[in-house]
């Protein structure tokens, strides 16, 4: 009974550990929800991070909510990744070491985060495009290869 036990912890830690990119849960009924923690982009003057939460059951997934931050004082109105654009609405806005930090979310098809993910798209915000950065290129590779390659059409 001893040996039962310690294979049902060790098989439940492995096949359902957490990564370091993402974390699951499971939602019951509704499936399992997916958190992809905040990945890093940038130009050459500010960085924005971004994050995703989707909801997937029976491998399907419709959409998509992001939140991403920026460092900036300039109204946002909209998203675009790759050519889909989306409104966007404001969380919140705090001054931070002097600079504004302002939090937006909407919400994305999963077609369009597949293609963020996959395609590795360049992010636009008030005609300003951010560019993953080396680090979130890695993650994205292993985005895509542990939960996106997954979701079904």
């Amino acid at each position: 009974m001893k040996y039962l036990i310690l294979f049902f912890i060790l098989y439940t830690q492995t096949t359902f550990g957490q990564s370091k990119e993402y974390e699951s849960f499971y939602r019951g009924d509704l499936g399992i929800q997916y958190f992809i923690k905040p990945l890093e982009y940038q130009n050459s003057n500010n960085s924005l991070e971004i994050d995703f939460v989707y909801l997937q059951k029976n491998l399907r997934a419709k959409e998509s909510i992001t939140n991403f931050s920026l460092f900036t004082d300039e109204k946002v109105l909209s998203v675009d990744f790759g050519g889909d654009i989306y409104e966007v609405n404001l969380l919140f806005i705090e001054q931070i070491e002097g600079k504004i930090h302002a939090r937006y979310t909407t919400t994305i098809t999963i077609a369009t985060l597949k293609r963020l993910v996959n395609d590795t798209l360049s992010i636009k915000i008030n005609d300003i495009s951010y560019n993953p950065s080396k680090k979130t290129m890695k993650t994205l590779d292993e985005i895509s290869k542990q939960l996106i390659s997954k979701i079904r059409n």
